[in-house]
């Protein structure tokens, strides 16, 4: 384990020159810190915060820190980003803005954060079929809030008995906390240009966690330096040009974010460049420079980590017409207890329609990549987009998965990679009840404008009473007349709204 105390030799050095912005440079007046006398005067004996720690690590934790309960030091920088809109669907956090600025909005009388990080194993990014998607690497075991906050409850407990009358409260992701900060803040790491949080012994493969308390303990120092340097690769990368400055993440144009938080469809200048990633997207972490060494051993070296050592897991591809056919119970069963089910069956219906109408248009181009690079970007992202560095040389899936309950054959490998097989299960979900799916489904199937997709296109149409599937399959009609007009071939991938 490596605590916020840990002396750091680096070896290696990727990109270690300034950057544009360093987050190490934020001003240490701003965060009132107590003063070192008040630190190590009679409040607060220093060895309570190893015990703290030690216990920590037997419960699993790769990295563990102590914050002061002070401001969150870039809560200006979250009213900005929350300003510029740049949080998308996701009202939660305007509705709890002022919450974030304080842990005491989590926790009354908070004085220290306990900050942890727990690592889980990267997915390498393999060629794989078409008509299978892509799952983010957290993604593909028991859902994180599930075994964290028992540690985290465990470790609350710990300090409860070890300094009678203290208060605490384990937060795991759902609290208004910026826990990136406050890890920041605790030594954990610095905040990468992808917005990760990055440690250079385990990278950025690591999910964050908080025991909040009452008590007073002595802090740790935050983490001394930026080390992302020049490094610019998780934003050359990235297909849909989500990070639009170091530091700054649009969710608005996020894969992780239209696949996992969003309910609606994502923009059709998007789609295309959601290539076959279902859930979440991990394209920013597989280039960075730091996590080369977790890739290349498949995770950090004798981690004890409960997302590693207690999670089930789930095989990293699924084939999507599977997910198609299922019903809204059986997805439940194969996916209830993992990070897939904050979609719901119709935003995992909706993924896979997009993935599938991605492989369609990959047919028809008859151009199979990984990545989108045959695309034209117009203005979605960066034009400079490389894929040497997407995937690892050398990597190989992982042979020991453990599929979920019940879980198909078919689910993970597919039974054929026939477009035909594709159509026939748009086509069913074209009468799906959520509009969503429809839309998702509708524009999946014009990837393949045949006489048979248009003519099924002017049915649905014709019988369709939502608004919006109505827009949607209109415009499709009339791209694929235009394109039929002009060249014969399907407009891939042309903006269709």
């Amino acid at each position: 384990m490596f605590t916020a105390s840990h002396s750091f030799r680096k070896t290696s050095r990727p990109g270690v020159a300034a950057g544009p912005f360093q987050w190490e440079s934020y001003p240490r007046s701003h965060l009132h810190l107590p003063e070192t006398q008040t630190l190590f005067g009679g409040k607060m004996d220093p060895s309570l915060s190893q015990q703290i720690k030690k216990e920590a690590q037997n419960l699993g934790f790769d990295l563990v820190g102590i914050a002061p309960a002070t401001e969150a030091p870039h809560w200006d920088r979250l009213c900005e980003w929350v300003e510029r809109g740049f949080h998308a669907g996701m009202e939660y956090i305007p509705r709890r803005l002022s919450a974030y600025r304080h842990p005491s909005g989590v926790l009354p009388g908070c004085r220290s954060l306990v900050m942890v990080a727990a690592s889980y194993p990267p997915v390498p990014l393999a060629n794989i079929p078409l008509g299978v998607g892509r799952i983010a690497a957290y993604a593909t075991r028991t859902d994180y809030h599930t075994v964290l906050r028992e540690k985290l409850r465990l470790l609350a407990h710990f300090i409860e008995a070890l300094i009678p009358g203290t208060q605490t409260r384990p937060a795991v992701d759902t609290a208004p906390l910026m826990e990136r900060s406050f890890g920041w803040l605790a030594g954990l790491g610095w905040i990468g240009k992808n917005t990760m949080l990055l440690h250079p012994r385990v990278g950025s493969y690591i999910l964050l966690g908080a025991v909040l308390t009452t008590a007073e303990l002595p802090p740790d120092p935050p983490f001394p330096k930026n080390y992302c340097g020049r490094c610019q690769a998780c934003l050359e990368v990235c297909p849909t040009g989500a990070l639009v400055a170091p530091f700054t993440l649009d969710a608005r144009r996020c894969i992780s974010y239209w696949t996992i938080e969003a309910k609606s469809l994502p923009p059709g200048q998007l789609r295309p460049f959601f290539d076959q990633w279902f859930f979440g997207c991990d394209l920013c972490q597989q280039v960075c420079p730091w996590n080369r060494r977790i890739l290349r051993s498949g995770g950090v070296p004798g981690t004890r980590s409960p997302l590693v050592v207690e999670a089930r897991q789930l095989p990293p591809h699924i084939a999507m017409c599977e997910v198609l056919r299922a019903s809204d119970s059986i997805l439940r069963q194969w996916f209830r207890d993992t990070p897939l089910w904050r979609a719901k069956p119709a935003g995992l219906r909706r993924n896979a329609a997009i993935v599938l109408g991605n492989c369609l248009r990959k047919e028809m181009c008859s151009h199979v990549t990984i990545c989108s690079d045959a695309v034209s970007r117009s203005d979605i992202g960066p034009s400079n987009i490389s894929s040497r560095s997407v995937t690892p040389n050398g990597q190989q899936t992982s042979s020991s998965i453990r599929p979920p309950r019940d879980f198909p054959e078919s689910a993970v490998q597919p039974l054929s990679p026939r477009a035909d097989d594709w159509q026939e299960v748009l086509t069913s979900a074209l009468q799906d009840p959520n509009p969503c799916v429809r839309r998702a489904a509708a524009w999946a199937l014009a990837g393949r404008p045949t006489a048979t997709v248009r003519s099924t296109l002017h049915e649905v149409l014709a019988r369709e009473t939502d608004p919006d599937v109505r827009q949607e399959i209109s415009a499709l009609l009339s791209e694929i007349s235009a394109a039929s007009t002009s060249s014969g071939q399907a407009p891939y991938p042309k903006a269709l709204d």
